[in-house]
């Protein structure tokens, strides 16, 4: 009876409560080194001996498994069973919830299977379900409890992934859309936990408020799904902290932006009594970690591996004459692109290349290639289909890529050229009219009513870019028309380094295989 009473006065107590909550999110492999998760944990650290390790919460918002030489080593080359790096330094910094990014799905069911398993952390991923089981493939949430307060953090993936990677890294999972998901999963969340803050991370980018947007939904998810605190987005590494409006109340959202450079830093204050929470005020704001200086134990901690993977990724693979400039690639036929799709023609046989520059500043010295440089030269874990296509589909798919070149319309990345045809764009002319393709760059006649075997990344053949669907291909029709499927194409551009041991960029525009290209006014 004394407990019970006492328990029951207790209830009814008022306490004030606040906590802080810290996100990182697309690290892209950026765990360990200059600029990396040892500044978080520096800056993390020191808040968590100013106001109590009970009042600190850490979540990270996706995009975690790719990106860097330290990331790819522990994905592919480390296979020895121990913890991957990822996991050791989310488990070394206190991280107390894990959101899954579409990048992580890159590596492929072995490498986040194996996380997933081994990580003490909750690992989330609420809208991906299992084929099989027609369950959440991830946790949906976790429940996180610390000094007398509940926390529930809701991870959602970005439900695209399926219109970007190759079904066989995501093979028995379907994404659904966050919303109307979110919505329905905060109630069940609210009623089932009884939360005293919910939070809503979700690897997607900003959006609006007014339109649900597939990609990029997270002010949409924040102005219309109730009883929600704060909404982490990432994906878009766009660095953003403000409030919107839901049905008269505000909700915070917060993004990083990417790569460790800031993380986002939310107080939250409120009142609690007889089990009810009320007068509560959410406050955010980006700190800059550039400015934090790193932590020397977790860098001591960490320094094996840094040694193992600058061993490996120093070693010599090839050889260059000339510097490779990547903003070359803006203009027209240059070294960087013309070894790419080389790469790409050489590896599959195929009658056409495509692809993109995935990037446009910075570059590759002359001289040695080293592992290292491979990042640079291809940064994502794309790998390499051959499709089949028409001719005119092959015009109209340029005559949409050269379309959003000229008009500098969204990401470089969708700027597609096209080698193995000898063709012309003029800048002047009107959509649809810009693009002559004369023949094949063999000399053959070019036919409209052909078919042809073209050569693209993974993310192309999967619909990324709507470049397929703007050239009359339903995504759909994608796994009927592909008739090969290789490596990724950094491994490739890798085989092709040993193989020839020097490149002379100048000169690869003259190999036959590729054909001729350029702007006309």
């Amino acid at each position: 009876m004394l407990l019970a009473a006492i328990l029951f006065f207790s209830s009814c107590v008022e306490r004030e409560h606040t906590i802080y909550i810290y996100a990182t999110t697309d690290v892209h492999g950026n765990y360990i080194g200059e600029n990396s998760l040892s500044n978080v944990k520096s800056y993390v650290d020191l808040k968590r001996a100013e106001y109590g390790e009970k009042s600190v919460f850490l979540i990270d918002n996706g995009d975690h498994l790719q990106g860097t030489n330290a990331a790819y080593y522990f994905n592919f080359k480390d296979t020895t069973g121990g913890k991957h790096l990822f996991t050791r330094v989310m488990e070394n910094i206190g991280y107390d919830a894990v959101v899954m990014g579409n990048h992580d799905i890159e590596a492929g069911h072995p490498v986040y299977d194996k996380v997933d398993a081994e990580m003490s952390i909750p690992y989330l991923a609420a809208n991906a379900i299992s084929e099989e089981t027609g369950r959440p493939y991830f946790q949906e949430y976790a429940i996180i409890k610390k000094g007398g307060v509940k926390v529930a953090v809701i991870g959602f993936q970005n439900p695209n992934i399926s219109q970007w990677l190759a079904y066989s890294l995501w093979e028995g999972i379907k994404f659904v859309p966050t919303y109307p998901m979110a919505d329905s999963l905060v109630k069940v969340v609210r009623q089932r936990e009884n939360p005293d803050v919910v939070v809503i991370s979700v690897h997607g980018g900003i959006g609006t408020a007014d339109e649900h947007k597939v990609e990029n939904p997270a002010l949409y998810l924040a102005s219309n799904v109730e009883g929600v605190d704060l909404v982490i987005a990432g994906h878009d590494h766009r660095r953003f902290a403000d409030k919107v409006y839901n049905n008269g109340d505000s909700v915070l959202v917060m993004d990083g932006g990417s790569r460790a450079k800031y993380l986002s830093e939310v107080k939250i204050s409120f009142k609690k009594k007889g089990g009810k929470v009320y007068d509560k005020s959410v406050e955010g704001e980006l700190v800059d970690m550039r400015d934090v200086p790193q932590c020397e134990e977790f860098d001591k901690m960490f320094e094996p591996d840094a040694k193992i993977v600058e061993e490996f990724v120093n070693v010599k693979v090839g050889e260059i004459t000339q510097d490779l400039n990547f903003a070359d690639a803006l203009e027209g036929m240059c070294g960087y692109m013309d070894f790419v799709h080389l790469v790409q023609l050489e590896s599959t046989g195929a009658d056409v290349s495509i692809s993109a520059p995935l990037a446009t500043s910075g570059g590759v010295a002359k001289g040695d290639v080293l592992y290292k440089n491979l990042f640079d030269l291809y940064r994502f874990e794309n790998q390499l289909y051959v499709i089949t296509m028409s001719g005119k589909e092959l015009k109209d798919y340029l005559e949409n890529s050269f379309d959003l070149w000229i008009g500098g319309k969204g990401p470089a990345y969708n700027y597609d050229s096209a080698t193995g045809l000898n063709y012309t764009v003029k800048r002047s002319a009107p959509k649809g009219s810009r693009v002559k393709i004369t023949t094949m760059a063999d000399g053959r006649a070019f036919d409209m009513n052909a078919t042809y075997t073209v050569a693209m990344t993974s993310y192309r053949a999967s619909g990324a870019g709507d470049l397929l669907k703007n050239a009359g291909i339903d995504p759909s029709e994608i796994d009927g028309r592909t008739i090969d499927r290789h490596p990724e194409i950094r491994e490739l551009i890798y085989e092709y380094l040993l193989k020839e041991k020097v490149i002379v960029p100048s000169e690869l525009s003259k190999n036959p295989k590729l054909g001729r290209w350029n702007f006309v006014k």
